[in-house]
């Protein structure tokens, strides 16, 4: 999916998904790594290297986990990966957030019961909308933030695209 992605114009990959927590730091499989860096290197690209998107490289967001660990999570931990962690509607870490120095950022990801509206309203398969909680309604939050940057440091005002904005500059 990541290749797909970048081959065909995506600068912005989302992610909600983790490897299974076995109690000790594993390793990134080859293939994941491998699409990662793809997309982390060609997005925004064509062929040879030229910018031709918004933003010359992609930027690979992933939500860190909802295990409450201070231990490393792949792929989030994963250096390439701009990684989001989440607060609760206290402004302090949400209870069941995974947190840690390689984290970059942490967002909006509810706490609470449905009833008590400190969820976060998202959408739910077959069009319909309702409350969660998580890393993963954290993740969209930064993807949106990351849009919003990209289309004003990557696009001029008439839509064309600005040569020379990164997902380098996009992070910093």
């Amino acid at each position: 999916s990541f290749i797909y992605a970048a081959n065909n114009g995506a600068v912005i990959a989302q992610n909600s998904w983790e490897y299974a927590w076995t109690g000790s730091e594993g390793q990134l499989t080859a293939t994941d790594k491998a699409a990662i860096d793809y997309f982390v290197e060609k997005a925004g690209t064509d062929g040879m290297g030229t910018q031709t998107g918004p933003l010359k490289g992609g930027i690979v967001i992933f939500a860190t986990g909802n295990s409450d660990l201070n231990e490393k999570v792949l792929p989030a931990s994963y250096e390439p990966v701009f990684s989001v962690s989440s607060y609760g509607p206290d402004y302090r870490k949400a209870a069941y957030s995974n947190y840690g120095y390689w984290v970059d950022v942490t967002a909006p990801g509810g706490r609470g019961e449905y009833a008590d509206g400190k969820q976060v309203f998202s959408t739910y398969p077959q069009g319909l909308y309702g409350f969660m909680e998580g890393t993963s309604m954290a993740c969209p939050h930064v993807s949106g933030i990351a849009a919003l940057v990209v289309s004003k440091y990557g696009l001029n005002t008439d839509g064309t695209v600005k040569p020379g904005f990164t997902n380098d500059d996009l992070k910093d």
